[in-house]
């Protein structure tokens, strides 16, 4: 009796020790909260971007959407161009796009496990690096994002200062529509505020989302293009990176507004969908992270780990 009672009492204690790990980041971000953003300075040069947008069935936002990043955005229109994949649409999201001034392409595919978001973006970024206009960058947005005037100002200055993978602040544009709505506004908010701004002014690694994340064509050229096809596409895309020991930025003056989930059912399907993808990524790439926090001592890798766990749990 006295044997299994000290096995269950050190049990419990593995497990809440492991529980204060997974929340000692949270903590910490929370404590520095008044740390200021980071300012990229750049080096004055402008360069070329490639905007890429997968669309499934968009014919609803995808015209406004383009026109606005055609129109809005307040950097020299013959430096960047607009791609949307129509992807397995059954609507005119293709024709509208192309009306609003997008190069589209078209993608159709019957087998039900090439039906995620990653297959057009990588075809894509195939045809932005197979393009003779020589860009920079690759920046990709859903189909009802809204990035702010200054969006690739912000991300040309931080390629200036040596980013090559980076990631937008996320912020709601729907945030007072309800309390779902809000609830998850409140996470992104605290996302990017409080533990990206803490990670990029200690030099760590952020996770980067498809909303407005950033590549430049040189990193995607030596990887060989998209390579990261799972369900959670930009979370492989950047733990990959990581281990091949590669720094992803925070550019806290790019910012990008995307709708929340506007109920209870939606929420739940979002997360469940995602916790599912998180979890095998978790389970295929955790090992490889811990090893490189063993082999560098740096506490991002740690970092990653806990924020794959609690995301996928």
């Amino acid at each position: 009796m006295d044997i299994a009672f000290y096995v269950l009492t050190a049990l419990i204690g593995l497990v809440l020790l492991w529980v204060l790990f997974l929340l000692s980041f949270q903590f910490l971000f929370i404590a520095f909260a008044p740390l200021k953003a980071k300012k990229f300075k750049g080096d004055g040069k402008l360069r070329r971007f490639a905007i890429i947008i997968p669309a499934h069935n968009e014919s609803s936002v995808i015209e406004g959407t383009v026109k606005s990043l055609l129109n809005d955005l307040d950097y020299p229109k013959d430096l960047y161009d607009v791609y949307v994949c129509a992807d397995n649409c059954t609507d005119d999201t293709f024709d509208l796009a192309k009306k609003a001034g997008a190069i589209v392409y078209e993608r159709h595919e019957d087998d039900p496990s090439k039906k995620r978001a990653a297959f057009p973006i990588r075809l894509l970024i195939g045809e932005v690096l197979k393009s003779d206009k020589d860009y920079d960058a690759v920046v990709k947005f859903d189909a009802d994002n809204i990035p702010c005037k200054d969006f690739l100002h912000a991300m040309n200055r931080a390629l200036g200062d040596g980013a090559e993978i980076a990631r937008a602040h996320e912020a709601p544009s729907n945030m007072g529509q309800n309390l779902w709505t809000s609830v998850s506004s409140c996470y992104y908010a605290r996302d990017s505020r409080l533990a990206c701004n803490f990670r990029e002014r200690v030099g760590w690694n952020s996770m980067i989302s498809g909303a407005g994340m950033m590549v430049s064509t040189k990193v995607l050229r030596e990887i060989g293009g998209w390579d990261s096809m799972s369900g959670t596409d930009d979370a492989e895309f950047a733990v990959k990176r990581m281990e091949e020991g590669r720094h992803i930025n925070y550019v806290p003056d790019a910012i990008v507004y995307e709708d929340q989930p506007s109920s209870k059912q939606d929420s739940a399907a979002r997360n469940a969908r995602m916790a599912n993808a998180l979890a095998k990524l978790y389970k295929e790439h955790a090992p490889k992270l811990l090893g490189m926090f063993f082999k560098t001592g740096r506490l991002t890798y740690l970092d990653t780990v806990s924020y794959t766990h609690l995301r996928a749990h």
